[in-house]
């Protein structure tokens, strides 16, 4: 084999010198392929010494075209690094020739002596051509923008799209901005699965944004394939406020967002203001636009609503409102600013309307001019605001409200109570309250509109009545019947703020207040007596317990206050609470009271006694007929006139009854009648309550006093005398008479009168009063 690589060297007429030194070198090469190797290394040996030759030589053994790619590289390689460069290619060439190896290796001082990543770039696979890929090193050695050659060609085979696309996969490898390698590899795949139209260019613009995008690449594909008309540069600058500062939002919220209608499309800066304030449900932005909202006009509403107070939740529900998109339109197309709007609707929310209520108002029809009006009148879109959302907020109907407001006059009146110092929520609840509890608009006006209303309604709730509570009042007092006058008059009545206030904290509510104090003043009662006795202790307390008691109720309560202290002889304002407390416990009537009052035919009673004496007829008497105990007669000798006859003496049911039903409180007889037998000032006797009237008068047949007086009726008859003979015995009054022929010698004589005398009674009543205590026990009408 030496001789014949001799020779070969020697018919190549090549120096003998190198033919020599390459003889030796290269052993193993066939004669031919070394003579072609040597002429190649003469004719270019690319800058390097045999010695580079022979070494890259010895591991492509008789492939003189390859050792001579391999040996020309020139950016700084030097022949041991070349030779290692051989090693790799000869053990796998990747489907790459030597010289496309070498092209690649020659492609800049960043690849030299670095045959590893000239290796990993030949060997390239994913539709890449030699050319393609000697571009890709050229970009990689031209900016490698920190990553490796692995990386970058991680890079160039996330997906055939990328193929023979230097730029493009320079462009996702030189992202930068803190991006992972695996993660730009990931982002070049998605990408190569579905550009979106964009280029890779754009896509790593995008990417590029930085903060929260860095290593996302699922994030920074959302906003590279947007959809709604966004154009690449918008888009990139929509990720790029993303990134910035998220808003707490994730990058699908933003997008969904951004692409929810063509008006928000490549409107960066606005979908960032919305998607950093909340995460608006995409459908409801689309509502928004399709009504006629644009962009901008949208944004200043959120962001002025927001900055005035509502919170991001409260304006999310109120924008998903079924019909809002349209009726807020409607009110900006009414000539509303975005912000005067913003600034009335947080106002109206603040003031704890639903966004339901709200809506509704706004859709009423013509409502836009009626707010209109009311600006005209001097109101200020955020007082308004709390005025109608607190009226709202009462539960008063949209319409009701909205018919409110186009009563003539109410723009006017509204304004003037604030001018005269109401908040627009003290209005607001009033107003609303009112309405709601059915005061018409027409009357409330008329309250509105009432000399010195507003001065002497601030005293009202001043005294500690809510708007709310006045305003139900106010409705229960004029349907009750009263003009706004009166109840002006009242309002003013010296107390009466605090004195009706003092109602609620009784157990009142504020509609039977109402109806209680407008019914006593229909009653006639003058507004200050009115007040003096509400401020009357237990007043109060004692109406509110017969609110709910049968046959009773607020209207009653006040017809029987007002005609009761408006009689003559009428109780203190403490008698008739007296008597309404009564009432209360033992179920008087207020007809019962009423008529007791009013003294019919007989003229008003002394309520001090009533109030000593009914409570014990209340807990003695007893209804039904009298019972009576036979009490047997006594027969005893006379003994006027020398004697020699007898006198029977026996007292009949009928008195013992009398005594019972006309002078015990168990057993009296409550008529007419029976109360007014002594006329109406006339005393009856009452006997103390427990006296045993049959043990009473069972004795008197045995009584020596009540003998004589009989044996006188027995007597007298005889010499042509009366028979009735009656005498005070022991403070009773008794009266006796003949009750029949004689027998055997025997005067039947019966007891036929017995009542207590003044001194022996418990108590001594006027006939008036037993009336009025039978007419407050509802036994006399």
């Amino acid at each position: 084999m030496a001789r014949a690589l001799a020779l070969a060297f020697v018919e190549s007429g090549l120096h003998v010198d190198i033919v020599q030194r390459f003889g030796l070198e290269l052993a193993a090469w066939t004669p031919a392929n070394a003579v072609g190797l040597v002429r190649r290394f003469q004719g270019d040996n690319g800058g390097r010494g045999a010695q580079e030759w022979y070494d890259i030589g010895k591991v492509l053994v008789d492939r003189e075209d390859a050792v001579a790619a391999f040996a020309r590289v020139g950016g700084g390689w030097n022949g041991g690094n070349l030779a290692a460069l051989a090693g790799l290619f000869l053990g796998n060439p990747g489907g790459r020739t030597a010289r496309e190896w070498a092209a690649i290796a020659g492609v800049g001082n960043a690849l030299a002596n670095q045959e590893n990543d000239v290796a990993a770039f030949a060997r390239t696979a994913g539709g890449w051509n030699a050319a393609g890929l000697a571009a890709l090193a050229g970009a990689f050695v031209a900016n490698a923008a920190g990553l490796g050659a692995g990386d970058w060609i991680a890079i160039a085979v996330a997906g055939n799209t990328l193929a023979n696309q230097h730029a493009d996969v320079a462009s996702f490898a030189r992202i930068g901005v803190g991006w992972n390698a695996p993660n730009l590899a990931t982002l070049a795949s998605l990408y190569c699965v579905n550009a979106g139209g964009r280029t890779a260019t754009q896509w790593a613009a995008v990417a590029g944004a930085g903060g929260g995008l860095v290593n996302q690449e699922n994030d920074a594909a959302l906003f590279v394939r947007i959809a709604g008309g966004w154009n690449a540069a918008n888009a990139s600058a929509l990720a790029g406020l993303f990134a910035a500062n998220a808003g707490g939002r994730t990058a699908a919220q933003w997008v969904a967002m951004a692409s929810a209608h063509a008006n928000l499309a490549n409107q960066e800066n606005d979908v960032a203001a919305l998607a950093r304030i909340a995460n608006w449900a995409p459908n409801d932005l689309a509502a928004m636009c399709n009504a006629g909202w644009t962009n901008a006009n949208l944004v200043a509403f959120v962001t002025q609503t927001i900055a005035t107070g509502t919170a991001a939740p409260a304006l999310q529900t109120l924008l998903g409102t079924v019909g809002f998109p349209a009726s807020s339109f409607a009110m900006v197309a009414a000539g509303w600013t975005a912000a005067q709007f913003a600034t009335f609707t947080s106002a109206v929310l603040a003031a704890t309307a639903t966004a339901t209520a709200f809506q509704t108002l706004l859709s009423q029809a013509g409502f836009p001019g009626s707010a209109a009006n009311l600006i005209a009148a001097g109101w200020t879109y955020a007082p308004l605001g709390t005025f109608l959302g607190t009226a709202l907020a009462t539960g008063v109907a949209a319409a009701t409200l909205q018919g409110l407001l186009t009563t003539p006059g109410v723009p006017a009146s509204t304004q003037a109570m604030v001018a005269a110092g109401w908040t627009p929520a003290q209005l607001g609840g009033f107003a609303g309250a009112a309405l709601a509890a059915g005061l018409g608009a027409a009357n409330l006006q008329a309250v509105l509109v009432a000399p010195n209303f507003p001065a002497s309604g601030a005293a009202m709730m001043g005294a500690g009545w809510a708007p709310d509570q006045f305003g139900i009042f106010v409705a229960s007092v004029i349907a009750a019947g009263l003009t706004a006058a009166q109840l002006v008059a009242l309002q003013q009545a010296a107390n009466f703020p605090a004195n009706s206030f003092g109602m609620l904290g009784a157990g009142w509510t504020a509609a039977d207040a109402g109806t209680c104090v407008g019914a006593a003043i229909l009653a006639t009662i003058p507004a200050a007596s009115l007040s003096t006795f509400l401020g009357t202790g237990g007043a109060a307390a004692a109406g509110a317990a017969l609110v709910p008691a049968a046959n009773w109720g607020a209207q009653e309560v006040g017809t029987t206050i007002g005609n009761v202290l408006t009689r003559p002889g009428a109780p203190s304002n403490a008698q008739l609470v007296w008597a309404l407390q009564r009432a209360a416990a033992h179920a008087w009537q207020p007809a019962w009271i009423r008529s007791a009052a009013a003294g019919g035919v007989c003229g008003a009673p002394a309520w001090a006694t009533l109030q000593v004496q009914a409570p014990l007829f209340v807990a003695n008497h007893v209804a039904g007929a009298a019972p009576v105990v036979a009490v047997p007669a006594v027969v005893f000798a006379g003994a006027l006139n020398g004697g020699g006859y007898q006198v029977s003496l026996g007292i009949n049911g009928n008195r013992q009854r009398h005594v019972q039903e006309g002078h015990t409180y168990e057993r009296f007889l409550f008529t007419f009648a029976n109360c007014m037998r002594n006329n109406n000032g006339g005393n009856i006797g009452m006997l103390a309550v427990g006296t045993n009237v049959g043990a009473l008068v069972g004795a008197l047949p045995g009584n020596a006093a009540v003998q004589g007086l009989a044996d006188q009726s027995a007597w007298l008859p005889m010499v042509g005398g009366g028979s009735f003979l009656q005498q005070d015995i022991a403070n009773y009054r008794v009266g006796v008479e003949r009750s029949g022929a004689p027998a055997a010698n025997t005067y039947p004589v019966g007891i036929t009168q017995y009542y207590p005398r003044p001194a022996a009674a418990a108590a001594n009543l006027p006939g008036r009063d037993l009336v009025a205590i039978g007419r407050l026990m509802g036994h006399i009408p």
